[in-house]
């Protein structure tokens, strides 16, 4: 008798400890799930924040072919062939187009770092890193924003003097507007130079948004160093170490 209530008291203490052994699985689907998730919004993030880079390169490199042509335009605006006008319209519209190009990328990378952030923040909590994932946060934050500063600083040299409305208005109105005219009749060579600053320009936006994606990856790694000891221990820890002593 003594042995058939025993073995009762044994089976309800093993259901039990499935029961919460089960519980415990459920939270460790979940957190690597997260993981998981985590993994591939990054590969996006970084994916995203790279083409902004080249986006920039690529911006530079349209403004420096513009003053060079309309420096043509200036040196022979005489014998300009009929479908030049054209030419330089495509250059315009390829401009134009890149401007939007960069502009959709910097809201997709933003997007997608919220959402890595916020993933990971929450992987964070589950795993019980939440004061390190901080740290490590506002370490990403301070080194960003001297980026910030020191990009702002480099510009102000360039675009101190820069009449802006005037490049907006020249490119919005095109080869028609008495921008562009004006421009050809005077041959107003410090418009070429402003290309030039146009291109520079974008070369040290591409320069600091890759000091900015290096933060990135930095903050990424150390993210994964974070977190990867304790998911291998409770994901691979299994059903033993979960009844005979896990403390994660």
């Amino acid at each position: 008798m003594e042995n058939f209530i025993l073995a009762i008291i044994v089976s309800f203490l093993f259901a039990g400890i499935i029961e919460n052994y089960k519980s415990k699985e459920g939270l460790n689907t979940l957190i690597l799930e997260t993981y998981k998730n985590i993994e591939t919004e990054g590969l996006l993030c970084f994916r995203t924040h790279n083409n902004l880079v080249l986006a920039y390169t690529t911006y530079a490199g349209i403004f420096l072919t513009e003053g060079q042509e309309l420096n043509k335009l200036i040196l022979y605006r005489e014998n300009i062939p009929l479908d030049y006008e054209m030419w330089l319209k495509a250059l315009i519209d390829s401009q134009q187009n890149q401007s939007k190009l960069i502009e959709d990328l910097k809201d997709k990378m933003q997007r997608c770092y919220s959402e890595f952030y916020l993933e990971s923040e929450e992987l964070a909590i589950l795993l019980g890193k939440l004061d390190k994932y901080k740290r490590i946060l506002k370490d990403r934050r301070d080194r960003i924003n001297i980026t910030y500063k020191q990009q702002q600083q480099k510009l102000r040299s360039i675009t101190k003097d820069f009449n802006m409305q005037k490049f907006i208005d020249f490119f919005r109105y095109g080869l028609k507007s008495a921008i562009f005219q004006n421009f050809l009749l005077k041959g107003e060579k410090d418009w070429i130079k402003k290309f030039d600053d146009l291109s520079e320009i974008q070369v040290i936006l591409a320069e600091y948004e890759k000091k900015r994606f290096e933060i990135e990856l930095n903050t990424y790694k150390k993210l994964r160093n974070l977190y990867l000891p304790t998911l291998k221990r409770k994901i691979t820890g299994g059903f033993i170490n979960f009844i005979f002593g896990s403390k994660e």
